[in-house]
């Protein structure tokens, strides 16, 4: 096993599906947050500028 920080978390499950459904492009840009506690990660999407 690898050394981990106590609270580290790792995105897996769920992430592809995550991406495809919103749509994500490179540029775009993630805001996570975790509430208090720590039962859900809240999710922000910035659009990158388009050209």
């Amino acid at each position: 096993t690898s050394s981990r920080y106590k609270n580290e978390r790792y995105l897996g499950d769920g992430w592809y599906q995550f991406k495809d459904e919103f749509k994500l492009n490179p540029g775009d840009v993630l805001k996570c947050s975790i509430e208090n506690p720590p039962q859900y990660m809240n999710v922000m999407i910035i659009r990158a500028a388009s050209p």
